[in-house]
């Protein structure tokens, strides 16, 4: 706060549970590019697009309600609450479609699971002679 205040020529400590808050949803920010672009590869873009449509009305519904009764602090809960649900609705996505890919035998699931998978790069089976 104390570089911010004085690039700005302004005391920004008032501001400092909003800026921490923004610097959380920043984080969940990154995460959901992380989810988007796992599920572009998955050619899921029509989830995405239902993931992005809900925390939009979440977002759209909440913001002017928060911005009224808190303003600058309510713009933040918003924002971070809002990246909070798209986080969360393309991970249970991501999952979903994962689990389904394992199980059709698309992809591999993790290595410490007991589900038995096809073998990998250096796992070659023993002749028998």
């Amino acid at each position: 706060i104390p570089v911010l205040s004085f690039v700005f020529g302004h005391d920004l400590s008032p501001y400092r549970t909003a800026l921490v808050l923004l610097i959380l949803g920043g984080g969940f920010n990154a995460a959901v590019m992380l989810l988007y672009y796992a599920l572009t590869t998955m050619r899921k873009q029509v989830l995405i697009l239902f993931c992005y449509g809900s925390a939009f009305l979440l977002a759209a519904g909440g913001a002017p309600l928060l911005v009224g009764r808190l303003g600058i602090f309510g713009g933040a809960v918003c924002y971070t609450g809002g990246m909070a649900v798209l986080v969360a609705l393309l991970f249970l996505c991501f999952r979903h479609q994962y689990r389904k890919a394992v199980s059709a035998g698309r992809a591999r699931p993790d290595p410490g699971t007991d589900t038995p998978v096809s073998r990998g790069r250096g796992e070659r089976k023993e002749r028998e002679e």
